[in-house]
């Protein structure tokens, strides 16, 4: 069996009757992935509270897995209870392409690259919605905003589950999607 670099193996050996038996911890499901896209957007403000909504999000969506066939909400990530309690106001877009100060400002960026990377690797997106603007940090036509009564859905259609994984840079947000190994018979 080869198993990804770092893999810590700890085995027993356990004596049964006459057999012997080797019992081995399952492996790190996280060791076994593989990436299938990456989509990365500049930050367009260095407004702290807009960061650490984009933070906030980013630490959100990173641990959760999508099976095979499943619809994700980012809604259900982002409007999930208590969750108000975690943003900050920030600046959003409203409806009449105006900034205005909301709870949760920089929260479309991260559905924005997470769209971007859903479409580059061939994920079915089952809603998305557009800015009443452009955005400054994606081609016109590639953002995704998230509002109330609005979403970004994507399918898992690969044959594996995916997860999603998010950095905060400097300058500069990265969500990658990663597709985990079918496992080891």
């Amino acid at each position: 069996m080869i198993l990804g670099a770092g893999a810590i193996i700890l085995a027993a050996l356990v004596l049964y009757g006459a057999r012997l038996r080797l019992f081995m911890p399952p492996v790190r499901e996280h060791s076994r992935e593989r990436e299938i896209a990456r989509y990365s957007t500049p930050f367009s403000s260095r407004d702290p509270e807009r960061l650490h909504n984009i933070r906030v999000t980013v630490d959100r969506l990173s641990r959760l897995a999508v099976e095979p066939g499943e619809v994700f909400s980012l809604k259900s990530v982002v409007y999930a209870p208590g969750m108000e309690k975690l943003y900050k106001r920030a600046p959003v877009m409203d409806d009449n392409g105006k900034m205005v100060e909301e709870l949760g400002g920089g929260i479309c960026q991260v559905s924005t690259t997470l769209y971007n990377a859903a479409l580059s690797c061939g994920l079915e997106i089952v809603e998305v919605h557009r800015h009443a603007r452009p955005v400054n940090y994606v081609p016109r036509g590639h953002d995704a905003t998230l509002y109330e009564d609005q979403d970004l859905k994507i399918r898992n259609t690969r044959l594996q589950p995916i997860v999603f994984r998010g950095e905060v840079e400097e300058d500069r947000l990265t969500i990658r999607i990663l597709e985990r190994a079918a496992p080891l018979r």
